[in-house]
């Protein structure tokens, strides 16, 4: 069952009764729930995918409360607000794992566009690398480094995309334009005067106001 298909939920009484029958075998097949939990963790950070996995277990006694649960999100997420690094509290080797694989797993979706990261973020990510860089094995440490690569050229792309975005709004708040123009009279002062044109509130172009201030030229 796709994201798709579950908002386009049918509204007729019996394509809704086969479409719901059809969820419930999906949701109650033997191998739902591993289905489920291999594609958090292919999906998900290694903090919030635990998170995610208890919230989404099959069995709700495994479940944590709302107010639990609101408690872990709050601490997962509490970390990346701070430059700290990871990898400088990683001394065992499982912390060392977990610490490689949630940079890992970060920038990975970064890279797939799938999360934001402020620069905050990408300091602290670099700052775990940086950590890491004397627990991991050459060929650990390369693979990191060449994710914080592709990084960088995203995020790069981001702000470029950013500032045409800026620029472009800032273009399109200018409502008044002016040109130069042949005064109207010209054929009695041959001089030229502006001619501003300007946009109202509700985009309609305005009427053309125009004001010589030439005088007649004496010949």
């Amino acid at each position: 069952m796709r994201a798709n298909e579950a908002l386009n939920r049918p509204r007729d009484k019996a394509s809704r009764v086969l479409f719901d029958k059809e969820v419930k075998a999906q949701a109650q097949a033997s191998e739902a729930e591993a289905q489920l939990r291999s594609r958090i963790r292919t999906s998900f950070p290694h903090e919030s995918r635990a998170i995610l996995e208890s919230m989404l277990s099959f069995n709700p006694k495994n479940r944590p409360s709302a107010k639990e649960a609101a408690q872990r999100w709050r601490e997962a997420l509490s970390g990346w607000a701070q430059p700290t690094g990871l990898g400088g509290s990683a001394t065992t080797a499982p912390q060392i794992r977990d610490a490689k694989a949630e940079v890992e797993a970060y920038l990975r979706a970064f890279i797939r566009r799938e999360v934001g990261m402020s620069t905050v973020q990408w300091q602290r990510i670099c700052k775990s690398i940086d950590d890491l860089q004397n627990r991991l094995e050459p060929s650990q440490l390369q693979d990191l480094r060449e994710l914080q690569s592709q990084a960088r050229l995203v995020r790069e792309k981001v702000q470029d995309s950013a500032e045409t975005l800026r620029r472009t709004a800032q273009s399109s708040a200018s409502s008044q334009r002016s040109s130069d123009v042949l005064c109207p009279r010209g054929v009695l002062c041959g001089r030229k005067t502006t001619i501003s044109r300007s946009l109202s509130p509700d985009g309609q172009r305005r009427p053309n106001s125009s004001k010589c201030t030439g005088r007649r030229d004496r010949r």
